[in-house]
This record gives C-alpha cells, structure tokens and sequence, in this order.
C-alpha cells in the first residue's frame, strides 16, 4: 500500500489521508523523470524499484503489480483509492477492503443505493448519467457549456457583487436563463440535477434567472418557487446535508454588475428555450 497525506493550507483544516491499495501484494513506483515522453521509467523497464518516498515535480499514486497468466486464463486485481482524516483510519480502511470479496460487495451496495436515490427524486439511469456528465462540467470548467470569450471578457465585476442576492460565490454555480413560462422543462431537470448532486455532497448554487418581462414576470416567479418548495422538501424528506442552494432572481432587479459576473463565474450557462437539458450536453 501507498499512501500520503495532504499538506494543510492554514492551521484550521484537518489533515486528509489518502493511501492507494491493491488486494494482493504490490510494489511501490519510483518515476525516474517528469511525465514527459522523453524520459525512460522503471516501471516500464522492469529494474527493480527503489520504494522510495520524497519531494516530486508532479506527485501521483502508481503501484505496480506482476501478474503471470497461463494461455486462456483470467486475473482480477483491484485497486483502491481511499480517504479518511487519519492514517489510523486509512489503514482500517484498507484491511477492510484488502479482501477480493469487498469490491465486489460494494459493488452491489452501490447499484442498490443508485437505485434508491433515483426512486426517491423520481429519475431514470439515462437522466442520473445526464445529471453526472453535466456535474463533469461544474468540476472542471467546459467551454462548451460557458458563454463565448466576448462575454466573459465583459464582466470586471467583484465577488462581493453576488453577496446582495444572497450568494457566496464560494461554491460552484450553474446558472439557468428562463423567459417563458411554457420553457420550465430543463429547470424541473435542473432542480432534480441540484437534488442529486446533493446527495452525491457535490455543493452546487443553482442561480435561476427570470428574464420574462416584468408584466409576466411575477408569473413565472410564483411557479418556479412552487417547483423550488417541491424539491426542497423532498430533499428534508431524503435527509440529504449539502452546501449549495437555488436561488431565483428577477432580471430587472439585478444590477449589470452582478449579472455580466453571474454569467462569467458560471460553471454553466443555459437557455430554457432548448428542449431539455440533454441538448447542452450532446457535445
């Protein structure tokens, strides 16, 4: 097993363990080099490893297992990556998975809790493996899903801006325009995504913009709070504890400030005018 520990930023975080296992025996990886192509490894060498610990350019897990197999014959080995807040902790965590067995019990644990939460906000595998894609864009920033470089270029605004409507800016946001309330689809979507990402404790702020015009305005904003109270209580029903929140702001009472930021800090931005939400993500 190879493990480390995460170095604190400032005095108040608790130190993060993480070691990386196998369930037979493994050996430690030395990389002679960076990662780039000119550079020969051990591991690829075969020489002997010098299972060596210290300060790296680009630190990484590799661990190296030698598995002979006879024609027609088959090896499982299984790999894992494990978090906790003590080494006392991690090495418990490894005994307990260091049984073949264990993978493949946790495997059946989580098809069955996939299927438990899916029942419980009411959505098929298609729209959970929608809901992930989507997640993938938030984690790391997809062009894709952001407005053009002309846009982003335009917002100079600072964090504090936000902080009048009521967000942070500290966690991601996903940000939905809507203008007509016959386009409420990829918002009902949206919500269902923000319940699911909750469960999954991936703290989202899911800003819903009302672009209708203000005669229609107070409209749609009644219906979409309605949609809002449906999700959150079946959220305080599910127990789900997350960060992140969903807000709904009336276009014309956000100032050009806070809305050019809204759009330029956004993980995603997207139209209710396009069907649903599988359309942002067919790319």
């Amino acid at each position: 097993m190879s493990h480390t520990c995460g170095r604190r930023m400032s005095p108040s975080p608790k130190a993060t363990f993480s070691p990386v296992c196998s369930t037979k025996p493994i050996e430690r990886v030395f990389w002679d080099g960076d990662a780039s192509f000119g550079h020969r490894y051990q591991v690829i060498d075969g020489q002997p490893l010098s299972n060596t610990v210290g300060a790296v350019l680009d630190p990484v897990f590799s661990l190296r297992r030698r598995v002979r197999l006879a024609p027609g014959t088959t090896a499982h080995i299984t790999f894992w990556t494990l978090v906790a807040s003590s080494r006392n902790e991690v090495l418990d965590l490894a005994d307990k998975h260091g049984n073949p067995a264990a993978f493949g019990r946790l495997v059946t644990l989580a098809w069955t809790q996939a299927q438990v939460q899916q029942f419980h906000l009411g959505i098929t595998p298609d729209e959970a493996t929608m809901f992930q894609r989507l997640a993938s864009g938030v984690l790391y920033a997809n062009p894709a899903l952001r407005p053009s470089s002309d846009v982003l270029a335009l917002s100079e605004g600072a964090q504090s801006a936000l902080w009048a409507y009521g967000i942070s800016g500290d966690i991601p946001i996903v940000l939905c325009r809507i203008d007509n309330i016959e386009d409420l689809q990829i918002v009902r979507q949206l919500l269902q995504a923000h319940e699911y990402w909750r469960m999954k404790q991936l703290a989202v702020d899911l800003v819903i913009l009302n672009d209708n015009p203000p005669s229609y305005a107070q409209d749609l904003r009644t219906t979409l709070e309605g949609m809002v109270r449906a999700a959150e209580s079946r959220r305080l029903a599910g127990g789900a504890i997350s960060r992140g929140g969903v807000f709904i702001l009336r276009a014309e009472l956000v100032s050009n400030e806070a809305r050019s930021l809204l759009q330029s800090v956004a993980r995603a931005v997207l139209f209710s005018r396009r069907d649903s939400l599988s359309t942002f993500l067919i790319h």
